[in-house]
């Protein structure tokens, strides 16, 4: 009873078959050598064989936040041979130098998870797919990019919040937040800017309180969005309206 329906069972055999519609034992056995997502199917049936893929990004995620690093900057500080790629002694040694609680095997594991093209390294944009995904840090991400909109309009947090107020009433609501980056061109999805309203609302008052504003915009990593688009973070004027 492996609760498969049948198209399930039609891309698993034409994903291994061979030209003549048969899956070979060779193909087969590399199939299931390193199945990469067995703890969290293990998992969803009450089973526990080493963390789930969520579990272990999102400890990641959670180092990467509190140590205020960008998804680039992350990349750049877990490349610990700086050879532009993550390897799996890359992986070890920072997983090991957080004191996250990952075993070795579940650290392979993953590494073979996010080295999508299976090449023995974790590239930039594999690592930003993953990680930019886990819980928290797109919101991260989403407020970097608030500030540094505010940075590169010269504007203060404070007068950033009047700037998103686009219904001038006061406060910022989810439709203003959602009006001010479309118009600014923030790159953030209907997702991004639910859960950063959700975050910032974090007293379901129906509003940003400006004190939440400011507070998340202080504490912001607007000079990495800034750099990563290969803007310096001052010497620019240019009106939000």
């Amino acid at each position: 009873q492996l609760d498969l329906s049948e198209e399930d069972i039609k891309q698993f055999h034409e994903k291994l078959r061979d030209a003549d519609g048969y899956i070979q034992m060779s193909s087969w056995l590399a199939a299931l050598e390193q199945p990469e997502d067995l703890a969290d199917v293990l998992f969803s049936r009450g089973i526990t064989a080493g963390r789930t893929t969520s579990e272990m990004v999102n400890m990641i995620a959670a180092a990467l936040t509190y140590n205020h690093l960008s998804l680039e900057r992350s990349f750049e500080a877990f490349d610990n041979d700086d050879d532009g790629k993550i390897s799996l002694a890359d992986l070890q040694t920072a997983v090991q130098q957080l004191e996250l609680e990952i075993n070795p095997t579940d650290v392979s594991r993953l590494h073979s998870i996010m080295d999508k093209q299976k090449s023995g390294f974790v590239s930039l944009a594999d690592w930003s797919s993953l990680v930019g995904s886990a819980d928290g840090v797109r919101t991260t991400i989403s407020v970097d990019t608030v500030a540094a909109s505010l940075a590169y309009n010269k504007l203060s947090a404070e007068t950033g919040y009047d700037a998103f107020d686009v219904d001038e009433d006061g406060r910022i609501s989810e439709d203003d937040l959602r009006q001010a980056a479309g118009t600014l061109r923030l790159d953030l999805s209907d997702n991004d800017v639910k859960a950063l309203y959700s975050q910032l609302d974090s007293e379901n008052l129906g509003y940003i309180p400006r004190g939440h504003w400011v507070k998340a915009i202080g504490s912001a990593n607007a000079e990495s969005v800034l750099k990563s688009r290969g803007v310096a973070g001052s010497g620019i004027e240019k009106s939000v309206t």
